[in-house]
């Protein structure tokens, strides 16, 4: 009988794992970022992007603002049953032992849940700042977790950790602008877009574009330096653990190069680097750091 209740937890713990590996959207940057990852880590790594994806989903997803709201209070409450012992969905059984053997504080979690229920009403910040503490809610909770979860405790690469995460999420604005603006997800703060005289009602008139492109030049500079002084906090000893956000970070400069050596072609089409350039950056980093 003993035997037959462990083997059907191991089951139900595979499964959660299984389900949190098919959360990865295959070919993306983070996919090839955690195919590298440490094997002791990689489960745990996995699962706490899925708990990511499921939140961020009920706002990409779910059009109606009072069903998002319920999932997202739903998700509350799975994560007090996670901490309680008693998690429900595949993503807290996948990510039970881990948090407990890290002793994860539960609010890195709540903060991720709040910083998506902030932004059910619609997306907007006044200014870079705004959008900043929003990446730290959100992003850097999340890329935070992912250095817990590996057992990185170092104060200056949990610094690299949080700055990185804005990098990333500013390079995917700047990628995404013209599909977030036609869904009236305006990423942008509302101080830059003042400050460039640009009408985002009216960016099918060339002269609109071109004051986002140089906005988009402006904000691309930004986002350079906040790599650069990311890298100055990374400790030398955590790298090998924090090679996902090493890879990520470096396909995401990638990208940023791209956007800006293109002069932005993301405003008329859809700019990524191809899969197998992805996964050929992503050895390359893999194999340099061990």
């Amino acid at each position: 009988m003993m035997t037959k209740t462990i083997n059907q937890n191991n089951n139900s713990l595979d499964n959660a794992h299984y389900y949190c590996q098919e959360k990865l959207k295959r070919g993306t940057s983070i996919h090839y970022s955690l195919y590298f990852a440490d094997k002791k880590y990689k489960l745990a790594l996995v699962a706490a992007h899925a708990f990511y994806r499921e939140i961020t989903d009920i706002l990409n997803k779910c059009s109606d603002q009072g069903v998002a709201r319920t999932k997202l209070y739903w998700w509350q409450e799975e994560i007090e049953r996670l901490y309680a012992g008693e998690p429900r969905h595949p993503v807290t059984r996948a990510l039970q032992l881990h948090v407990g053997m890290q002793s994860i504080d539960k609010n890195i979690f709540l903060s991720m849940i709040t910083a998506v229920s902030n932004l059910v009403n619609g997306v907007r910040f006044a200014s870079f700042s705004e959008f900043e503490l929003y990446c730290h809610e959100l992003h850097s909770s999340a890329f935070m977790l992912q250095a817990l979860l590996t057992g990185v405790a170092n104060k200056d690469s949990l610094i690299f950790q949080r700055d990185i995460a804005v990098f990333c999420k500013l390079v995917n604005v700047i990628r995404n602008v013209q599909g977030d603006l036609r869904k009236h997800r305006i990423y942008l703060p509302e101080s830059s877009l003042t400050t460039y005289d640009i009408n985002i009602a009216k960016l099918d008139d060339h002269a609109e574009q071109e004051k986002l492109k140089k906005l988009l030049h402006s904000l691309a500079k930004q986002a350079q330096q906040i790599y650069d002084d990311a890298f100055t906090k990374l400790a030398f000893q955590d790298s090998h653990d924090l090679k996902t956000t090493i890879i990520l970070a470096e396909l995401h400069k990638r990208l940023l190069d791209l956007l800006v050596a293109e002069d932005f072609p993301c405003l008329e089409q859809h700019i990524t680097i191809t899969p197998i350039r992805k996964l050929w950056h992503a050895w390359r980093i893999s194999v340099k750091l061990g």
